[in-house]
């Protein structure tokens, strides 16, 4: 009872196994007293003593020991150097069912033993006996006994076909569970190496304190925006934190970290999925806008101003403000005149009073 229950939640080689104890146990008892009655006598019930025997050591080797290797040897090895022969010379040869159940027994080989090199050793000594039989058969066919009729034949014949479309049922679906297992580890493996690529795509484009673009990508991304004029005007917004070395001193540096993540995140709740926002440096931040003439890039740094001015810190009595330039692009002005335009008006707004937006 045991196993039935739980007969689902162990692996197909120890299914297989139990399967076949099972099946070489009734098959042999089976056999035996069909044997007994049909009156054939003891030399073609003493394989199926043998297998009877087998099955039963087979399964407590299983069962009591917990050893998996060891019963399918034990089974595989007894049918194959022994029963199956004897069988075979006793049961029609190749007229027989013996040749299913060849095919059965190497069936069984393939699910029930892990492990190339043990699979191709008992599967080369199959071959062998079984080219050995053939061989035996063609040689000395007054060596086999042939069914009495046709009746007995076709039952032995019906009866393997069953076992053998049973096997190659269990063995489709052995086949079928190795290659979702694969399936499922080359799956696992391609998930974890897209991961770590967008990790590290993530760890090459972002600054690691704020989130945001770090200051090589947000310059990347402006080299290529400037060679389309689709994205023309374009305006870039410089703006620097007033007074954080201030900040650093009197609140320390995690407390200064602290407002570099806060202001980031503000800022960057207001972008547009056009827009790009980075680190230019220390407490300066860039931000680039596609289709914005320097009006409404003015408009819109106005408001991440007052949105920055608004945030509330841990410590109650501070405020921080940022201080902003502004410029347009020219199209065929160099990028690194116009980032210095930006960074004059900034400072201008600095230089002003701070906590204002200049446009040079």
């Amino acid at each position: 009872m045991h196993y039935i229950k739980n007969f689902h939640q162990i692996s197909i080689e120890h299914r297989m196994l139990i399967v076949t104890c099972a099946t070489a146990f009734f098959l042999s008892i089976i056999c035996i007293i069909i044997n007994l009655l049909m009156g054939l006598g003891f030399s073609s019930i003493f394989p199926l003593l043998i297998l009877l025997a087998a099955s039963i050591t087979a399964f407590y080797f299983y069962h009591y020991k917990h050893s998996n290797v060891i019963p399918a040897a034990i089974l595989i090895s007894v049918i194959s150097i022994y029963t199956l022969p004897s069988m075979w010379l006793a049961s029609g040869g190749l007229t027989g069912a013996m040749p299913y159940y060849y095919i059965i027994n190497i069936g069984c080989t393939v699910v029930m033993l892990k492990g190339l090199k043990r699979r191709s050793l008992l599967f080369s000594l199959q071959m062998l006996i079984l080219c050995g039989l053939i061989l035996a058969e063609v040689s000395f066919p007054h060596v086999i006994t042939r069914y009495p009729d046709v009746k007995s034949q076709d039952i032995d014949i019906t009866i393997a076909l069953f076992l053998l479309a049973v096997t190659l049922f269990i063995l489709l679906h052995r086949l079928t569970a190795e290659y979702n297992r694969l399936l499922s580890i080359v799956e696992r493996a391609n998930k974890n190496l897209e991961n770590i690529n967008q990790d590290l795509r993530e760890k090459s484009i972002k600054d690691p304190l704020t989130g945001i673009y770090n200051r090589r990508f947000i310059m990347d991304r402006l080299e290529i925006m400037k060679e389309h004029k689709d994205n023309f005007p374009i305006s870039i917004i410089m703006f620097d934190i007033d007074h954080f070395k201030s900040v650093n001193d009197t609140y320390g540096h995690n407390f200064g970290d602290a407002v570099l993540v806060g202001i980031s995140r503000k800022v960057n709740s207001k972008m547009r999925k056009t827009d790009y926002f980075g680190r230019y440096g220390g407490e300066e931040f860039l931000i680039i806008l596609k289709n914005a003439p320097s009006g409404i890039a003015q408009i819109r740094a106005d408001k991440m101003r007052q949105a920055v001015e608004a945030l509330r810190w841990e410590h109650e009595e501070l405020t921080v403000t940022i201080s902003c330039g502004v410029y347009e692009i020219n199209k065929h002005q160099p990028l690194k005149q116009a980032l210095e335009k930006a960074d004059m008006a900034m400072y201008e707004a600095k230089n002003n009073g701070r906590n204002q937006v200049i446009c040079a």
